[in-house]
């Protein structure tokens, strides 16, 4: 689930393109992410805010994912032992 506040971008347009830039960053790297998921034999629910006030490039908000992305991989393998 994306989720991008109203109170922030008024404008449905901004909120569809900020969304667009998350999806498709997400789609092209939950292979980093769904490895760990696939060894550990868990499942995971991800909602993503966007709580910036500007509308960032791509190429931000795809470094964000990959980082987003990392992180979940490293707490999954904690958890996991």
């Amino acid at each position: 689930m994306i989720v991008v506040p109203k109170a922030s971008f008024h404008e449905a347009s901004d909120r569809n393109l900020i969304r667009r830039r998350i999806r498709e960053s997400y789609r092209r790297n939950k292979s980093l992410l769904y490895e760990s998921l696939t060894t550990t034999g868990k499942q995971m629910v991800i909602v993503i805010m966007y709580t910036g006030r500007k509308i960032l490039p791509y190429s931000r908000v795809d470094e964000k994912i990959i980082l987003l992305l990392q992180r979940l991989k490293n707490e999954n393998e904690k958890a996991s032992g």
